[in-house]
Order: structure tokens, then C-alpha cells, then sequence
């Protein structure tokens, strides 16, 4: 008997060991990602899909530009699916005609607001800053009967916060 150690197997090819792959760019694998892309998934639903994490589906990707552009081709088709449809319905739908002509022919809802007087001519103003004091006390007096709140004149010196003196009662106008 000899106390030789028995010789060692031949040593494993490089990337052999670990964990095998969790996703493989087989037909299969190319097929689901077109079906996904084709109904716009986002990636993290793909992720879902194939019960991968972020870095996992990223490094496939990268690995594997078949698989990307698999995914993307199916994107472009399910685009490309959704538009014939869209202007297939516009035959029979006025609503979808006018969506896609906003999106497309760069058309939009305008409407134009224009406040006018009476008769359609412009409203009248009056600027409270040319009133003598005895019409801005009048003009006060009215809004307080109205329950309206007056303008401020920015009275420069006359009575500031818009009241009269403590004890004074409006004159009735």
C-alpha cells in the first residue's frame, strides 16, 4: 500500500460554478420580451414577469443586445398595433378625429373671452383717484349700503383704512 493522495479531477472550466443564469436568450426568453414590449411593460413589470431584480434584467440586457432589441422591436409594434387601430376608429369616431388631429396636426380648442359693456361696447371705468373727497365719501358710503367691499384709491393721506372716524355715521346717500 502506498500513501499516494488520489489525483485531483481536472479542474472545472472557468464560469462553470455558481448559480446558473435566471434568464437565458433563448426563443422563448425573446418571445415574452417582444409580447411584453409590444404592450409598452415597463421594465420593472418585466422584471415581475421573470422574477428578476433591477440589476439583474439590466446585466441581461447588456449581455444579450438580442434580448434589448427584442424587447424594443416589440415596443415599436405594439406602438405601430395601437396607431392603426387609432386611425381605424377615427373612421366612425368625430372625438377620436379631433384627438388625433391635435396630436398630429398640431390643432387645439381656442377660445377667446371678451368682457364688454352694455351694447357691446367697452366697460366703463372710473378712476377713483381723480374723485374729489366729498365723491369718495359718497362712493364709500354706497358700497357699505351694497354690503361691497370698497376699492382702495391709495388716498394718499385721507383716511387710509377706508372708515370713518370712530363715532361718525355714514350720511346716507
Amino acid at each position: 500500500m502506498t500513501d499516494e493522495p488520489e489525483p485531483l479531477s481536472p479542474s472545472p472550466i472557468k464560469g462553470a460554478g455558481g448559480r446558473p443564469p435566471l434568464l437565458k436568450a433563448d426563443e422563448k426568453t425573446l418571445a415574452q420580451l417582444a409580447g411584453l414590449g409590444s404592450i409598452q411593460a415597463s421594465e420593472r413589470e418585466v422584471q415581475a414577469v421573470f422574477r428578476v431584480s433591477q440589476p439583474t434584467l439590466t446585466k441581461f440586457f447588456k449581455d444579450n443586445p438580442a434580448a434589448r432589441e427584442a424587447y424594443e422591436d416589440g415596443k415599436g409594434q405594439g406602438k405601430m398595433s395601437l396607431r392603426r387601430r387609432q386611425w381605424a376608429m377615427a373612421e366612425k369616431n368625430v372625438a377620436m378625429q379631433i384627438w388625433l388631429g391635435k396630436q398630429w396636426l398640431g390643432q387645439s380648442d381656442r377660445q377667446a373671452h371678451e368682457h364688454t359693456g352694455k351694447d357691446g361696447r367697452p366697460i366703463e371705468t372710473v378712476d377713483l383717484t381723480k374723485l374729489s373727497t366729498e365723491e369718495l365719501d359718497a362712493y364709500e358710503r354706497l358700497c357699505i349700503r351694497l354690503g361691497a367691499e370698497p376699492v382702495s384709491t391709495g388716498d394718499a393721506g385721507r383716511d387710509p383704512g377706508g372708515e370713518a372716524p370712530a363715532g361718525d355715521d355714514p350720511e346716507p346717500v
